[in-house]
């Protein structure tokens, strides 16, 4: 039987090819590739789903969602570098009772970042004895040409003998070095033995030596209290009452001419009037404290008048207005106070505006000797003085008075200022800056504030700066979310300062 044919039949495809569907063309749809296509030398396109795009406007393949139309401001949106902790300081500035009715404000605040830069000690890292001057005595003196005044003062005064007088300025400096050591365990033991020494040096007052050995000592345990993060705001108001009674108590009716009595009143005058600026603003103070803000320590009938009218590295400026500064914290009354912006007080506003515009302060002598004074010690003091004195009106003005920041005393002394800061390049001085950032609203102006900052923390890592930079950052946080409603200087600087655990130091 013969075999028969086998026809094989050739798949096709279930629809014409891309190729001949686009021509509109027969196609026989043999696969892989048609007649049609071989015939014509084309590529066939296969029988594979052909995806596209829909066009514009197609309603059938086209796939939309529904979005409402949005109606924004006209002006544009500000974003600000802000936290909730700002916010929250924002609606605490606002809120009517917050600081009458309130004891304790619902805001919390990081304490400042140790600097990460451990003071140097010598090869065994004993804290005061190292050749040059120590890190804890930098700590707690401003910066100046002259600090030999009173970091000199402070190491004899340690160094002297092994009395309790000595050794409680000994104990007290130790406790400051070691507790930027980060070793709080060896901090709070020389703090206790500075405590049990200068109870000793308390009983031996009637030594002209262990008096002022005695004031040093309370003027630094209290400093210790601020500066420690566990410190209680008692304990600091304790020490430094008891300075500033043996301050009294000492130099009652006498006037001190020159020496080291003057070097150590200047610098315990100096930290009053500064305390009393930040417990001005501290709204958690303690019944002690309002009595040491309220306590009156008349320089002026101590030192004598070329003393007091003289530029002094370890303030800044003069004794003189360091007094002034005194006297407009004096004046500082609440919005809602009825003397608020009377006769009389506007009138004292006025006359003590006149002496600080007024004022003369002078060089100190030998200024041009090199082998005492660093280059450039001329133009750095006239400049932080006369910085100073500009600062201090603008408290008097924004502050005291209450004026806006566009008022023209503010506006023209921030203006002064902050040429003289730009032809400077830094400034350490916390109250200089703080005046300075409560005027600088726009970005020229506060990318200088912190330029300068940044070049004073760097020259003096171990300080109070960067906790002041934090205040300024929080000022300028609050000045942008009140917007041009321009917040009320003493609201904002009361509620900034009073977010502090402790009050903040601005020496």
């Amino acid at each position: 039987m013969a075999d028969s044919d086998v026809t094989i039949s050739k798949p096709r495809g279930q629809k014409s090819c891309l190729n001949c569907k686009n021509r509109k063309i027969a196609c026989d749809r043999l696969m892989p590739v048609c007649s049609s296509c071989k015939r014509r030398k084309k590529i066939c396109s296969g029988y594979d789903y052909n995806l596209s795009w829909p066009r514009d406007g197609d309603e059938r393949r086209a796939m939309t969602v529904q979005v409402r139309s949005q109606k924004y401001r006209a002006n544009t949106f500000a974003f600000l570098n802000t936290s909730n902790v700002d916010v929250m300081l924002y609606y605490e500035t606002n809120s009517q009772d917050s600081l009458t009715n309130n004891k304790k404000m619902n805001v919390w605040i990081p304490s400042p970042t140790r600097s990460p830069q451990l003071p140097r000690f010598g090869s065994n890292k004993r804290p005061i004895y190292d050749t040059e001057i120590s890190s804890a005595v930098r700590l707690i003196t401003s910066r100046g040409d002259l600090r030999q005044d009173v970091c000199g003062l402070l190491r004899r005064m340690a160094l002297t003998d092994n009395g309790v007088s000595s050794l409680a300025v000994r104990y007290a400096m130790n406790a400051i070095s070691y507790l930027y050591l980060r070793m709080p365990d060896e901090a709070m033991m020389h703090q206790m033995r500075a405590v049990s020494a200068l109870q000793g040096a308390i009983d031996r007052i009637v030594d002209p030596r262990c008096r002022a050995q005695a004031i040093a000592a309370s003027l630094l345990l209290s400093l210790y209290e601020v500066l420690c993060p566990s410190g209680k705001t008692t304990v600091w108001s304790v020490h430094f009452d008891g300075c500033m009674t043996i301050v009294k108590s000492s130099y009652h009716g006498r006037r001190e001419t020159d020496g080291e009595n003057t070097v150590l009143l200047d610098w315990v005058f100096y930290h009053n009037v500064l305390y009393k600026f930040s417990l001005q603003h501290w709204q958690k103070r303690t019944p002690e404290m309002v009595a040491i803000a309220q306590r009156d320590m008349l320089i002026a009938k101590i030192v004598s008048l070329d003393h007091f009218h003289t530029i002094h590295s370890t303030l800044g400026c003069s004794l003189e207005l360091m007094e002034f500064l005194s006297q407009a914290i004096d004046l500082i009354k609440d919005r809602d106070d009825p003397d608020y912006l009377s006769k009389s007080h506007s009138h004292a506003i006025y006359n003590l505006e006149g002496q600080i515009r007024d004022m003369s302060q002078q060089l100190c002598s030998g200024i041009d000797r090199e082998d005492y004074h660093v280059v450039g010690s001329r133009k750095r003091y006239l400049t932080i003085a006369r910085m100073y004195q500009l600062a201090v009106l603008i408290y008097l003005d924004r502050v005291v008075r209450g004026s806006l920041a566009d008022s023209r005393l503010s506006r023209t002394s921030a203006e002064e200022a902050l040429g003289l800061l730009s032809n400077l390049g830094l400034c350490e001085r916390p109250f200089i800056m703080i005046m300075l950032a409560l005027q600088a609203e726009s970005d020229s102006d506060r990318l200088l504030v912190l330029s300068a900052l940044k070049n004073a923390i760097t020259e003096r890592p171990l300080s109070n700066l960067t906790s002041t930079e934090q205040i300024i950052r929080r000022i300028w946080a609050q000045q942008d979310l009140h917007g041009n409603g321009q917040a009320d200087a003493l609201k904002m600087l009361n509620t900034i300062i009073s977010s502090n655990d402790i009050p903040p130091s601005f020496t």
